[in-house]
């Protein structure tokens, strides 16, 4: 992992008490769910130009793009939820859930590897600090 400043992501992670998260410790079913919701938003943020962070999902969403039955996108969205891959945006007993996406893709090459949910990219990082640099100037 690339560094900002000297501090690795872990050494942040540790300092702030941020939990690493494998992929592993999802269920099958679950970590395949996630990687499906992961690409559905993905292609709603290229069709919509918005960051992944501003997609909003429903379970219908989620049911039409996957081709799951209600039952097993409620079973695997809650241990998504649980474990803090996504969170629910709104939703009320009666009302429609909207769920946006916490996952942004940092295991896709190692599913092995642990992953900081909630830490802004280093990509980002840099483009806030050039951008601050081009603004002190």
């Amino acid at each position: 992992m690339e560094s900002v400043a000297g501090y690795s992501p872990e050494s942040v992670a540790e300092w702030r008490g941020i939990r690493s998260q494998s992929l592993d410790e999802l269920a099958k079913p679950s970590r395949t769910l996630l990687n499906s919701i992961f690409q559905m938003v993905q292609e709603f943020s290229q069709k919509q130009n918005v960051s992944l962070s501003e997609v909003f999902f429903t379970r219908r969403d989620v049911r039409e793009y996957t081709g799951w039955t209600d039952w097993q996108v409620k079973a695997h969205i809650k241990q998504l939820e649980e474990m803090e891959y996504v969170y629910v945006r709104m939703g009320a007993r009666g009302k429609e859930y909207a769920y946006a996406l916490n996952y942004q893709g940092q295991a896709e090459e190692n599913p092995s590897a642990k992953c900081f949910l909630n830490l802004t990219p280093i990509e980002e990082i840099k483009k806030l600090m050039d951008k601050d640099d081009k603004d002190k100037e």
